[in-house]
């Protein structure tokens, strides 16, 4: 099978990474994918880290170095800032921000499970989210009011069976 240059190049920084990396946790390479919006970048995790992948220069920069797992990246419409979240278990984790320029890292204080998913507008995310135990009812995050919601119209019982499969249309209207 051949690969396009940026899926060899990204193949071969994971294995690089996993022969000479000192951190105790062990994976198998890229994974995550989230393609940047004006499609010039791909966030990935990548050795428990948050990496971001320039498809013009081929070069891999890791952005992160927390305790445990960075996982699960997603980009905002911006394009300057990438959502994680940090992890202990690879599983439920804090949902963290990136400041792509700079590196910085913030805690935006909620518990997170499984993927995140962006709205178009910016201001909210999806996801399964909890502020203490467990995040086991998918809803959204709300930014601006810093504030979990749950789904309109989802019969009862429902947020907690939706499992990792979903995603949101690209008007931001429909959760499929």
């Amino acid at each position: 099978m051949l690969l396009s240059r940026s899926a060899f190049l990204i193949c071969l920084c994971a294995f690089s990474l996993r022969l000479f990396s000192a951190s105790p946790n062990v994976s198998f390479g890229g994974i995550h994918l989230s393609l940047s919006p004006d499609s010039g970048q791909i966030a990935l995790s990548c050795q428990g880290a948050i990496g971001v992948f320039d498809r013009s220069d081929g070069v891999l920069h890791l952005l992160t170095k927390g305790p445990g797992w960075d996982i699960q990246p997603v980009w905002m419409p911006s394009g300057g800032h990438i959502l994680f979240s940090r992890s202990v278990d690879f599983r439920v984790g804090n949902l963290m921000r990136l400041e792509v320029a700079s590196g910085e890292v913030g805690n935006l204080g909620v518990r997170v499970r499984g993927p995140i998913r962006m709205f178009p507008s910016g201001n909210k995310v999806l996801g399964h989210f909890s502020t203490t135990g467990y995040p086991n009812r998918i809803g959204y995050f709300d930014f601006n009011k810093r504030e979990i919601a749950s789904i309109d119209g989802l019969k009862e019982g429902h947020d907690v069976q939706i499992g990792d499969a979903f995603a949101i249309t690209t008007s931001g209207e429909t959760l499929v």
